[in-house]
């Protein structure tokens, strides 16, 4: 996370640390939307200005064969 996030990350207290050890706030599942994820390598001369950067991914709906995964539904 450090090598990724670098300046962008908090520094927290032991206090901070050990009140939080073991907890979350959210979890988060999208299982409506299918993507294909191939990754991007991490270099330490990456220059983040947007946040959907930090996934170090490439995110698209098709596959190698240029069509979408799955059929198309109404919304």
């Amino acid at each position: 996370m450090k090598a990724l996030v670098r300046d962008g990350l908090p520094e927290f207290t032991d206090e901070q640390k050990e009140l939080v050890k073991g907890s979350y706030d959210y979890i988060g599942v999208n299982y409506y939307t299918s993507r294909f994820a191939t990754s991007v390598p991490i270099t330490s001369n990456d220059v983040y200005t947007t946040m959907d950067q930090y996934q170090h991914a490439t995110i698209t709906v098709e596959g190698s064969d240029g069509e979408p995964i799955g059929d198309a539904v109404r919304s």
